[in-house]
């Protein structure tokens, strides 16, 4: 799926976000593109972040949630809001 969440209301976001994660617990595996790195990794096992067309990060939400210097180094951001 190619960045589903782009465009709408954030009530829609989260039925999108329950739908995803029934897909995913169903045992369907999923290719999610999405920018909006709640939603990534609030349904992600797995999480590869591309920079400049090539991956350059491959890592879990947990990890990256927590991890201060791999947002601030591969995604530019100082916090998550």
């Amino acid at each position: 799926m190619d960045v589903p969440t782009e465009g709408l209301a954030p009530v829609i976001v989260d039925h999108v976000v329950e739908a995803l994660r029934k897909i995913a617990t169903s045992g369907t595996g999923l290719l999610l593109i999405e920018q909006n790195m709640t939603v990534a990794t609030e349904v992600s096992d797995c999480i590869l972040v591309m920079m400049n067309g090539a991956i350059a990060l491959e890592t879990n939400a947990k990890t990256l949630l927590s991890g201060q210097a791999l947002q601030n180094g591969h995604l530019g951001v100082s916090a998550w809001g």
